[in-house]
């Protein structure tokens, strides 16, 4: 019998033991603490800084939003910076998608601060750093020409590139086309051309054959 109650509980330990190890997760992020402290290794006061990598923004220019810093600073750094935290953005001029960040939590002590003015009213963070940060932008979608709506221009006044562009913004509202945008290839008989997407162009791809008549002289 006592051997049997010794079988059980070595059971009841390498149960423990495995619930233990099993319960070890990623280390929750941290929701409070002296600024300078949790950035150090990105403090652009430190001659070795690292930079800080905020991720993808949705944007296709300019800088992340402060839901896409907070979000890409904890993802990075595993800080979980709070609503009342201060944020300001700048983007190196001569770099792009580079640059720093000041953030600024309270300058109180968090205790008298949250006693006085309620828990929403300061950030649970204290002090202040600036960061070096990076990110990148979502890419343009490109617009495909193939699948242009309105492919028959109807008469036009000549057969010339940027007359049969204007005709194709005409007729398809809100496209944007430009001549600087696309290469135009006009047939011989002037009643279709050919209208491509330059390779490098960062707004439109592809091609399609438009149709027209070409007004008599």
């Amino acid at each position: 019998m006592k051997k049997f109650i010794g079988f059980l509980g070595a059971i009841g330990l390498i149960a423990t033991t495995t619930g233990s190890v099993v319960s070890c997760g990623a280390k929750d992020a941290t929701t409070t603490g002296n600024l300078p402290d949790l950035f150090k290794k990105y403090d652009t006061t430190n001659k070795d800084a690292k930079t800080l990598d905020l991720g993808t923004t949705k944007a296709t220019a300019g800088t992340p939003t402060t839901a896409e810093i907070i979000a890409g600073i904890k993802k990075a750094a595993n800080v979980e910076l709070d609503s009342a935290i201060k944020l300001s953005i700048s983007e190196d001029a001569k770099t792009p998608q580079t640059g720093t960040l000041k953030i600024t939590g309270d300058v109180k002590k968090v205790a008298k601060a949250v006693k006085q003015y309620g828990d929403d009213a300061v950030s649970k963070f204290t002090g202040e750093v600036t960061i070096n940060v990076k990110w990148k932008l979502s890419p343009i979608a490109k617009t495909d020409l193939s699948k242009l709506a309105v492919k028959a221009l109807g008469e036009l006044d000549d057969a010339k590139p940027e007359t049969i562009v204007a005709a194709i913004n005409a007729k398809n509202a809100d496209l944007g086309l430009a001549v600087a945008n696309v290469e135009v290839t006009v047939n011989t008989d002037n009643t279709s051309a050919v209208v491509k997407a330059k390779d490098k162009d960062t707004k439109f791809t592809g091609s399609v054959t438009v149709t027209f008549t070409v007004k008599a002289d």
